[in-house]
Parts: C-alpha cells; structure tokens; sequence
C-alpha cells in the first residue's frame, strides 16, 4: 500500500538541480555498476550513499529479511549511509535480526512500499529507525524473484523535504534494481555451487564424466578418464572425443552424439583403443543443454571390457551348459533358481523363464523324494557337495551332484547341482545282474543235473532191468515201479534244470511262432475258465525263428498258465506278437499280458530264480519260469518284465528272427530191439559201468568196462577181440572224454563212439559232436539206448 501527506514541498537540491533529474542520473549509474559489480551484497553501501546524496535524505538504508518458523519477519541492517551529524545505525543489536514490526509500519511488514510523514506511522517515533527530527518516511520493499529480500528505506529530518508519488515509482526502480542484481548474483552463486559440486562427484566419480561442445570437443574431463585411456585426463581437453573410438564403432557412436543434441538423451556403446593398444568397451548416456555458449553435451561413460568379457565366458558357458545331457540348476542361499540349462528344462517340462525366481524345493520334488531333500539339505549344512542316486515322484532315477559356490571369504554364494537321468542305465545294470545271477544259477544246476543224471542212470536203469523181468511176487514188483517212476520224476527235474540252463539241449530249426501261438492257445482255451477272456493279435509281419518248437511251446504255456494264476477273479489274458522296435538283426516280440494283480518290484527281480515261488507249495515248484528263462536264452533272446501292484503283467520274450524254411520232417525208423557185437563202455561211475552193461547184455551186446580214459586206450592198443562200438563218458578225472575220443581216433579212426554225459547237449561245441557216431544223454532208459547204439554200429556195418 501506498499512502502519505499531501500538500507540503518535494524534496530539493540545495544547489537547485530538479530532484527527478538527480534520481535519473543516480539510477543509471546505479544500474551500469550493478550490472558490473560481482557481488552486489557488498555493493550496498555504495548504492545507499548514493541515493542518499541524490534525494538529500538525512539516511538511507537496507535491511535484509529472515522469516522465522511461525512466519514472521525479523530484518537486520545490512548497509548505511547518513549526512553529516547524524549517528551511525550499523551495528545496534536492536536493529540486528528484529521484528519488522517494531518498525512500527505494517504495510512494510508485509513487504508493501510507502511513504509519509511520522505521524502516518504508530510508534514510528520509537522505532529503532527513529530519532529526534524525525521529518518524513519511505521504504521500499527488495525482491529477489519472488521473494522479498529485504527494504530500501530513507528519512529525512529537515522540514519541507519529502517524497511524493513520482520519488517513490523512481526509487522504487531503485529498489527492483538492487533485487534483480541479488538475484543475479544469487544465481550467479548457485551456479558456481552446482558445477563445484559436480566437478567434486566428477572427480570423485568411477564412471568416467565428460562435457562435450557441438563437434565433440572435450570441455571438461573427469580423472577417471586416465585409467581407461592410459593418458592423462588434462591431455584430453580440446581433443575430439571420436579420436578414440575403434573405427568400426565411430558411426554408431557419432550417430548417437549428433541425436542427442536436439533429442536431449543418448547412448551408445562402443570400443576405444587404450595407450597401450588395448581395446575397452565403454558404455555411455549423455543428456544435451544449450547454453549461452552454444550446445553443451554431459558425457556418462563407465568401462564395461570386464564385465563384457564376463558376459561372453557366461554366454559360452551357459552354451556349453546347455549342450549337457546333464540337468544343471544353480539357485541361491535364499533357495531361489538363478539358472537352468536346457537338459533341466527337458527334464522337468518347464522352460526358463517359467523356472527362473522360483523356489527349488518347489521344482525339485520331480527329481528328489522329500526324505532325500531334507537329507542333502542337512548334508550341505556342514559340507560343499553332495552326491547321491535319488529316486523322483515319477519313479525315475538321478545320479545327483550338488556342490556349493562360496566367495572369496568362504561365504557360500550359490549352490549348483547337476543331475543325470540313469533310469535306463539302472534298468540294465538290474537286468545285467539279473542275468548274470541268473546264468550263475544256471552253471549251478547244471552240474547238479549232471551229478543227478550219473545217479539217476543207475537207478533207472536197473528199475527198468528189473521191470522187464519177470517177477513173481507182487509187492516186488509194485516196489520196482515206484523205484522206476521215482527215477523217471527225478530225471524230468534234472531236465528242466538243464533247461534252465542257456547251453541246455534243444534241436535247431525253423519255427513259425504264429503256429506255436494257436496251439498253445487251443490247448489251454478249454481248460481257463469262463471268467478270463483270452485274445490273440498277431500282428508281426514275419514270425519265423529258430530253435525247438517243443521249448519254445513250453515257454508260452508257462507264461500263460502264469498269467492265469494271477487272474483267480477272471480278467483278460492277451497274446501278442510284433517286430521288436530298434533292434537289428530284427527280432520278434511276443507279448503275454494279463490284468491280474501284479508282481512288487521286491519280486521282480526273483521271479526268474530256480525253486522261487509265490504260490503254495502244492501250486507250484518255483521252475516254470526258470525254465522260461533258459530255454529263452538259449535260443539267443531276452525276457523281460512290466508290472506293478494291482496292475496286471506284461511278459515280453524277444527271439531273432531268420528266413529260413521249415525242410520236411524224415520219416522216423523203428531201431532193433536187440544187437549184436561187442562194446566197449568208458566211464567213471560204477553203476553208471554197471546198468549200461546190465542194459547192453539185455540187448544182446557183449560188452567190457574201463574206469576211465587211459584205461581205454590202454585195451585198444593192447589188441584182442574188436569192438564194434564204444559208449563214452564225457565228463571223468584224468584222461577225460574229450582227450580220450581224440586217441580212440588216432587208434581206429573208424571205430564208432557214442558219447554219454549228463550234461546240457548244448554245452558240446560242434567239432566235438561232429567226431562221434552219436550222442546219449543221462539219464538214458532202455529203448533211447537200444536206438542209438543200434545206429552207431549199423553206420559201422554199412
């Protein structure tokens, strides 16, 4: 608010010169020396004198403002100018930080001019300003900006000299031009602050700070610019920044430079070459101003070689990672996945970008049983690896590697675990160890079959002797023949024993398997009751092996009869063939596959085993499937089974296949009852000497015994009455068949030889079956010998 008294005489010059012309020219030269002046502040005095000599004022003064908490408005006299004989106010401590309302005008308070007599103004007389004579009053507020700095204020003492309106508009252009020289000066000031306090983060900074003009000069450079271009930073000033960029990055990194300009914002990466011929990789963003000067770009750059070297070996490792048939997955101490490779993604069905963030032990349950979890967890609390087969939920199994990534402290950091799906491998170590159990069990049986058929020779033998005698007495008689039947069981043991053997005895030849499917299956329809369905799909294109039809009939009888115990409720039994998928030579699969209840795992690994049985004792003696085994074996295939609790079976036999052709079938010959001539029996066992010469005399033969090889030989060099046949024992201490056939040859080359053993037929290699007439297995009755010797000594005859 303006106000004041009218009616009373302007303010004049005592050397007459017009007040409004001494105003003008005081404010120009205040004008032109604010103008010039670097700091303003102090410049107040000067301009308070000067004002105070233009308006003839007694005192001219500033005060400059401070606004407390609560508001109010506290002023302190900063510069003073007062005429001769008046009292200096600089330096009271009333008129130092006080309330601008003890100044007794309100208006001004609040920053509003004015100008008037003492009177106009309550307590004007007891201001601090005041003092006796006091004549007429102006102040004039100061802004800086918006904001009110402080108050131009003038007194005069002298009656008759005031300041009207037209004064007061020229001070107060006074008063705007010592506001608008604070204000420079304040901007002036913040700005030195600021670029001081760039220049200190500058210099301080990693990252190296730059200032460019608009053809890329260096204006400014930060001292870490020195360690990454190996040249002192000061060097660079005046330079062009695209000197050092790598040639094939200049276009990008110019291109980059020139967009900022006008956009404001830029980056670009590129390469510079170091003093000593190194190239570093160096990111940058730089934010573009215009200035008084023209444009002036604020370069950011920071060396990244490392960190991009780093990238390329974690790039090239994640490569190589992911090339691994391994699952490989890093996570966290927090147990967060940091990583997975593309075998973990295949493993577990879920991509990386699903995997990455989430927990392990949400995502490892697929892989690891919650025991074995919390197992490797409580291992790795005291340890840096881990390494284990776990078996999963999905019943696959991993040989697992978990080892611990620590820091250069021995903190641990991560944790990395590499995982190897071996179910397969496990499947054929099992079926390996299987198998291998199994042939030992076989080798096992089968000399125990040969010891039993040297026994059993004896006493079906002489049970057979004695049973074509003619016996009176009836309980005798009975006796034999259970003796005989006894034999004859415990022969058909030892026979399937030797079967379960892989080298057992079986005949060679083309067998339609199809053919062997609808007999079995004709056989046994009849007899499975109505509440199990039996199907057939044949669908193998080709289904011709060779071996035994006998066995090989015998092998799906056992299976089928198997598949039927295991559906005592009824179900469905369903024999299949097929070419067997990825083998070569081809191979045929036959399948027997049943809804019954199912084999435990425990089991599954037995089921093959001699005298192994889940059946009561009456039901089964535990060979059905042994035998299945052997006879498969030796027809150069696998079986192999699929089955869990209450899910039913499937056996699977697979046979190689061949083209060749059933020939027909020779017309059998009776063999002679009886014989003639003489035969000379080599063997170890006394019975076994005994019934065959017992056996041979019943036929009609002479015979004469030898314990053993040398002893043989020993009687043929020794001359005497030929023999027109010789039934030798393989298997004997010393000399035994095999060395003793080869001098019985060298003797008489011609000499028939049958050879007798209770062992597997399959065990004898070809060259020795070549060089006899024929074979008898143990133990033998009397018409299989009658046969066979009748033949060796008829070829001999003929």
């Amino acid at each position: 608010m303006e106000g004041g008294v009218r009616g009373a005489a302007r303010l004049e010059d005592p050397g007459g010169v017009p007040a409004r012309e001494r105003y003008l020219t005081c404010l120009a030269e205040l004008s032109t020396e604010l103008l010039r002046t670097p700091d303003p502040l102090g410049f107040l005095s000067s301009a308070v004198r000067r004002l105070r000599e233009a308006t003839g004022a007694g005192r001219c003064y500033v005060l400059e403002n401070r606004v407390g908490e609560d508001g109010a408005v506290f002023g302190t006299l900063r510069a003073e100018s007062c005429a001769r004989g008046l009292a200096p106010l600089l330096g009271r401590p009333e008129l130092t930080d006080a309330p601008m309302s003890s100044l007794g005008v309100p208006a001004v308070a609040q920053g509003e001019p004015f100008h008037g007599p003492p009177e106009a103004i309550p307590g004007a007389a007891r201001s601090p300003l005041g003092c006796e004579g006091l004549h007429w009053l102006a102040f004039l507020p100061i802004r800086v900006g918006r904001y009110w700095w402080g108050t131009l204020g003038l007194v005069t003492y002298r009656a008759g000299l005031r300041f009207e309106d037209p004064d007061v508009a020229l001070l107060r252009t006074a008063a705007n031009a010592i506001g608008a020289a604070l204000e420079r000066a304040r901007r002036e000031d913040d700005l030195r602050a600021r670029e001081e306090r760039f220049r200190r983060i500058a210099d301080q900074a990693f990252d190296m700070v730059a200032e460019l003009d608009a053809e890329g000069r260096y204006l400014y450079v930060s001292p870490s610019h020195e360690a990454v271009y190996g040249v002192p930073a000061a060097s660079l000033l005046g330079r062009i920044a695209f000197e050092w960029i790598h040639p094939e990055d200049l276009a990008e990194a110019m291109e980059a430079f020139r967009a900022a300009l006008p956009a404001g914002t830029g980056h670009a990466s590129f390469r510079i070459r170091h003093r000593d011929g190194s190239l570093r990789w160096i990111e940058a963003v730089g934010r573009a101003d215009r200035t008084a000067d023209g444009p002036r770009a604020v370069i950011i750059g920071r060396d990244v070689t490392e960190r991009r070297r780093t990238d390329v070996q974690r790039r090239r490792l994640e490569q190589a990672m992911d090339q691994a048939g391994d699952a490989i997955v890093v996570w966290d101490r927090q147990g967060e996945i940091q990583y997975v490779n593309a075998a973990w993604e295949r493993t577990l069905g879920m991509t990386r970008a699903e995997a990455l963030g989430r927990r392990i032990v949400d995502m490892a349950t697929d892989m690891v049983g919650a025991e074995q979890l919390a197992e490797m967890n409580a291992a790795l609390g005291g340890a840096s690896t881990w390494q284990g087969r776990v078996r999963g939920s999905r019943g696959r199994v991993f040989d697992m590697n978990i080892a611990a990534v620590r820091d250069e402290t021995g903190a641990i950091q991560h944790y990395i675990s590499a995982a190897r799906d071996v179910t397969r491998e496990v499947e054929l170590e099992t079926r390996v160890r299987q198998q291998q159990k199994l042939e030992a069990i076989g080798t096992l049986a089968t000399g125990i079959a040969h010891d039993f058929n040297n026994l059993l020779t004896g006493v079906l033998g002489y049970a057979e002797l004695l049973e074509k005698d003619d016996v009176e007495e009836h309980a005798l008689r009975e006796a034999i023949g259970v003796i005989g039947q006894a034999a004859r069981r415990g022969a058909e043991l030892t026979s399937q024993l030797l079967r379960f053997s892989p080298r057992g005895r079986r005949a060679s030849g083309p067998v339609d398997m199809h053919d062997v499917v609808r007999e079995v299956v004709n056989l046994t329809a009849r007899a499975f009751p109505r509440s199990i369905e039996l199907q057939t799909d044949l669908r193998a294109p080709r289904c011709t092996v060779a071996g035994d039809a006998g066995q090989l009939q015998q092998v799906l009888l056992n299976l089928v009869l198997n598949a039927r115990d295991a559906m005592p409720a009824g179900g469905t039994l369903r024999v299949e063939t097929a070419l067997a998928p990825g083998t070569e030579p081809p191979q045929l699969a036959l399948r027997v596959r049943d809804t019954g209840c199912g084999i435990e795992e425990s089991l599954r690994e037995r089921i093959f085993e001699p005298f192994f049985t889940t059946k009561p004792r009456e039901k089964g003696t535990g060979m059905g499937l042994a035998v299945v085994y052997g006879i498969v074996q030796s027809h150069g295939g696998s079986i192999h089974v699929e089955s869990a609790p209450g899910a039913g079976a499937v056996f699977e036999v697979r046979l190689p296949l061949t083209n060749a052709v059933a020939p027909p079938a020779p017309p059998l010959e009776e063999p002679p009852a009886t014989g003639a001539g003489r035969v000379l029996i080599v063997d170890d066992e006394p019975s076994v000497r005994r019934v065959a010469a017992r056996m041979l005399q019943r036929l009609g033969y002479a015979t004469e015994e030898c314990a053993d090889g040398a002893a043989a030989l020993l009687r043929l060099r020794a001359g005497g009455e030929p023999f027109e046949a010789v039934l030798l024992d393989l298997d004997m201490p010393g000399l035994d068949g095999r060395a003793c056939l080869r001098g019985l040859r060298e003797l008489e080359p011609t000499l028939p030889v049958v050879l007798s053993t209770g062992l597997p037929t399959g065990e004898l290699d070809v060259e020795l079956v070549a060089g006899v007439t024929g074979v008898l297995p143990k133990p033998y009755d009397l018409a299989t010998m009658a046969r066979t010797i009748a033949a060796a000594v008829t070829k001999r005859a003929g």
